[in-house]
């Protein structure tokens, strides 16, 4: 199998294990190196009242999360949580930049234009990943997770009616325990399934969802995630 590697550019911690757990765990598990990276340490969210701390916990939460689901490596841009668009673009851009060419990655996920909650931070980044990703000159496949009845389900955000016409589904039925595992460690957040995983897991929507933005797909979408135009199929 070639070697390859998926690189998930996200705004907080828990935005890997609620919106896209399934893929990333899937993905380690069928041998592809993974790789996230997080603009912040989400110290603005829910938790602790003091940002330096919760910063601190949410951070330890996340390196729980993605042993769970099998990331190979982590990076935290610790950027300020709420504030990234007040980032200098270039900045913001040249390091997401710095971490796909450091990875060599073939595939990166991101948000979409509506940052599925249409939060700044998500919106912002989905922003920047883009502009990333069209300034390499090797080919890299661009995803944006999408609004789903996966994320309505995991993040209480979704499209009241779901058309899955020209996304790509990821099948995430044998990694929803593994999915339900890494959100659970987010301790300090909200939890949508609470119970042994184990037990729960069946509950989860099956599969994930996200559209090509970058290179052009033509009629049809691809069915796996490494199977973006341009891109070389494991």
């Amino acid at each position: 199998m070639m070697h390859t590697r998926l690189l998930a550019v996200l705004a907080h911690p828990d935005d890997e294990s609620f919106l896209m757990g399934g893929t990333l765990a899937r993905y380690a598990a069928e041998g592809v190196d993974v790789v996230v990276v997080t603009a912040t340490r989400g110290e603005a969210g829910q938790g602790d009242p003091d940002p330096k701390r919760n910063g601190q916990r949410r951070e330890r939460e996340l390196r729980e999360a993605v042993a769970v689901l099998g990331v190979k490596a982590l990076q935290v841009l610790g950027y300020p949580d709420g504030r990234l668009a007040q980032v200098p673009r270039p900045l913001l851009v040249r390091r997401v930049l710095d971490s796909i060419q450091a990875w060599a990655a073939g595939v990166v996920l991101t948000f979409g234009p509506d940052g599925i909650s249409g939060h700044a931070d998500h919106v912002t980044i989905g922003e920047v990943t883009r502009e990333a990703v069209m300034s390499v000159e090797a080919k890299v496949g661009l995803f944006q997770v999408v609004p789903s009845p996966a994320t309505r389900q995991c993040c209480r955000r979704g499209a009241g009616a779901f058309d899955a016409t020209g996304l790509t589904a990821v099948d995430i039925t044998a990694y929803r325990v593994l999915k339900v595992r890494a959100m659970q460690c987010h301790r300090s957040q909200p939890q949508p399934f609470l119970g042994e995983p184990e037990t729960i897991a069946g509950q989860l929507i099956d599969h994930e969802y996200f559209r090509l933005a970058w290179p052009p797909v033509g009629a049809f979408p691809p069915t796996d995630l490494f199977d973006a135009p341009g891109r070389p199929s494991r």
